[in-house]
């Protein structure tokens, strides 16, 4: 009996070995996971909530943005630029810039003219309008129509024509042959094409939901890029390097803004529901622009009724650093914050933040405010127009912007 109790003995405490062993095995798959997963989603996907009593909300925008650069863009009749600018892309120091959805110019950084493509009309070569546009690292441009892209040379010929099977709206380059399109009026609203055309991937099924009537594009942060879902602040997140998707958030529960279940429920319910008359007649806030770039991200949040705030994010720290208001004194163009600031989500840069003022809007806003005349700032801009001979006739001024 002493030999089988014994014996009895060792086996239970071999099990109880044996269940540590698993519990440790398990902890540590556990952490194993979350660690993964942790550096799997990047800066940009880790949630952020908004301290307003931590932030420090500057009174002159360029204690923010403390370097900026003014380009005035070269004026010959082949470079003016219509007053509906679509999109403006800085990339290998070289500005494009669409206007009307019909034309695209360029300049190089020190705003001296190079060329245009405008090619509309309804040939093999030629455009309905310019949805959108991206530069390939190579320094080719790519032209999205709404069911084909043009490639063009770095000088401006076109080379080819790519089909697509989807109306597209925006595009954005990954690399010189995988590209992400968001869609419209189609069974899903992203998708990553190769360089021909063909279908990758496809996110974001739609259920027969209605189109969302924002336009939305994509922007980058760090190794991800984001495509924010209508005014929510829900975001589809694709990593460059493992070229995979995840979902995150951008803010916390906490700061009340508009999340995409609420929008898809009022859809399912409503089909001419619109996000920002929701928004109004309610407590909740949106996401209403976003700018982003290195690893510092903008972006606005707040309701038409109550006004905006803009908030500058550094997705490496993942610490929101500024609040900028409309009363925050915009001593950069002399025109006001909101202005410069909204202009700004217009652009996509590696480097900086583009900004584009109309001259008769700075002209305007030197002369409101004069009492500001001893600042570097205004010296600079006031001597950009001493010899202009008619403010109407100027391009627009870009602005960089940066911390």
């Amino acid at each position: 009996m002493d030999a089988i109790d014994h014996f009895k003995s060792r086996q239970v405490l071999i099990a109880k070995r044996l269940r540590k062993k698993e519990y440790i095995v398990l902890l540590s798959a556990f952490f194993l996971i979350m660690l993964i997963r942790c550096k799997g989603y990047d800066s940009s996907s880790s949630i952020t909530c908004i301290d307003e009593t931590n932030i420090k909300e500057e009174q002159y925008l360029s204690s923010v943005f403390k370097n900026s650069d003014i380009i005035r863009l070269e004026i010959i009749d082949a470079s003016l630029i219509g007053q509906e600018i679509n999109k403006i892309r800085k990339r290998d120091n070289r500005y494009f810039i669409s206007y009307n959805k019909e034309v695209l110019v360029v300049f190089d950084n020190q705003g001296k003219f190079l060329f245009r493509i405008q090619n509309k009309g309804g040939g093999p070569s030629d455009y309905i309008s310019i949805q959108d546009f991206d530069v390939l690292p190579n320094g080719n441009i790519l032209i999205m129509d709404m069911k084909k892209l043009l490639l063009y040379s770095t000088t401006g010929e076109f080379v080819k024509a790519i089909p697509l099977d989807i109306n597209c709206w925006n595009l954005k380059i990954i690399d010189e042959n995988s590209y992400l399109i968001c869609a419209g009026r189609e069974e899903y609203s992203i998708y990553l094409i190769d360089g021909e055309g063909g279908v990758l991937s496809k996110q974001l099924e739609k259920n027969n939901l209605p189109f969302l009537r924002r336009p939305v594009t994509f922007f980058s942060s760090g190794n991800t890029i984001l495509y924010q879902q209508d005014v929510s602040n829900d975001f589809l997140s694709f990593h460059t390097k493992s070229k995979s998707f995840i979902n995150v958030n951008l803010l916390c529960e906490k700061d009340r803004v508009l999340d995409i279940g609420t929008v898809r429920e009022q859809q399912k319910s409503n089909p001419i529901f619109i996000s920002t008359d929701y928004v109004e007649n309610s407590n909740m806030k949106i996401i209403s622009g976003i700018s982003s770039y290195a690893d510092n991200l903008l972006f606005s949040i707040g309701k038409q009724s109550l006004g905006y705030k803009y908030y500058l994010m550094n997705t490496s720290s993942k610490t929101i650093d500024y609040l900028l208001t409309e009363n925050t004194v915009d001593d950069i163009s002399f025109t006001y914050t909101k202005l410069l600031l909204n202009r700004s989500m217009t652009s996509d840069s590696e480097d900086c933040l583009i900004a584009y003022i109309w001259p008769y809007q700075i002209i305007e806003g030197l002369d409101k405010n004069i009492k500001l005349n001893e600042l570097p700032n205004y010296q600079r801009i006031n001597s950009l127009f001493k010899d202009v001979q008619n403010i109407e006739d100027e391009n627009p001024v870009l602005i960089e912007l940066r911390r």
